[in-house]
């Protein structure tokens, strides 16, 4: 979706973006205007991105990434229409309908995932994967209620 050309050439013509950094979307007034989808991962696979790719300690892995959830909960709390999947959704594309229908896309998504697929060594300690998941397993459940809350 990211790598084909739009026809227009303005901004309006943005497709998406993601946000990689917290400190990326700073503006609460995008919030009212922009359509948002919000993807979270389990910790074992990120943590371990994390580390590989970013140099992170395990320890500032757990601590950003659990940071981040936190972040990303208060985001999907503000904008009142946005969609909260998680990426198992994605992987298995059961959510494209969903997805182009929110989007008001034309064509078919062809999300290529394999990207972050790449095999990751164990880069943590369980201890610190445990806490993520508490973590993780503590946002999720709020992500589901609003998400219950706003389909009712």
């Amino acid at each position: 979706m990211f790598d084909i050309d739009h026809p227009c050439r303005n901004a309006s013509a943005i497709y998406g973006d993601h946000i990689l950094y917290n400190m990326s979307i700073s503006s609460k007034c995008f919030y009212d205007f922009c359509k948002f989808i919000y993807v979270v991962r389990e910790p074992r696979a990120s943590l371990n991105y994390i580390v590989d790719n970013f140099r992170y300690s395990p320890e500032n892995a757990k601590k950003y990434y659990c940071f981040r959830l936190r972040r990303i909960y208060e985001m999907f709390k503000k904008t009142k229409n946005s969609i909260f999947l998680n990426w198992d959704d994605l992987d298995k594309k059961t959510t494209f309908d969903l997805i182009e229908k929110y989007l008001g896309l034309n064509k078919k998504l062809d999300i290529k995932l394999d990207y972050f697929k790449s095999g990751y060594k164990n880069s943590c300690d369980e201890n610190l994967l445990i806490q993520a998941e508490d973590t993780y397993e503590k946002y999720y459940y709020y992500f589901k209620e609003i998400t219950t809350k706003r389909n009712k």
